[in-house]
């Protein structure tokens, strides 16, 4: 669980670096049709981050930003970072977890869920984003996805 608590923190700060280059004309962007815009893909990237770890240790997430805004987008990660930061791997309780996927129920073991659901989910829609942002001419880098590439 150390290993999925440190991924997720770690793409939660790339997901807050790229809302913090987005412009607000980028958050209303969408890269083809029936696509989420850039800024609900970062917010859900975000929530991401929440929903792989905070169930499992029975705390809550902060609330979702509405509107959706640069600033209230970088406020997200910064509270889910704080929440995240609160967490150990021995608050981790749960055996098991049932959660909501697209329009299915499904019920996992603790130990596969953040790594086999919410992890690569957050990665989605985090890569959507930054397509998104790339499509609307910013300058970026697999750098600004992994924080490890030159």
């Amino acid at each position: 669980m150390d290993a999925a608590l440190g991924a997720v923190r770690h793409y939660l700060r790339r997901a807050r670096a790229l809302a913090e280059r987005a412009d607000e004309a980028d958050l209303g962007l969408c890269q083809a049709p029936d696509t989420l815009p850039v800024g609900e893909q970062l917010a859900i990237a975000i929530g991401f981050a929440g929903r792989a770890v905070l169930p499992l240790a029975g705390r809550d997430a902060p609330d979702w930003p509405v509107p959706i805004n640069r600033t209230r987008l970088v406020r997200y990660a910064t509270e889910m970072a704080a929440a995240l930061d609160a967490v150990q791997t021995a608050d981790i309780g749960v055996r098991e977890i049932t959660h909501r996927a697209g329009f299915a129920d499904v019920t996992q073991p603790a130990e596969d869920y953040p790594l086999r659901f919410a992890l690569p989910n957050m990665i989605f829609h985090l890569t959507a984003a930054y397509v998104g942002l790339k499509g609307a001419g910013h300058v970026l880098g697999k750098a600004d996805c992994d924080a490890i590439h030159a």
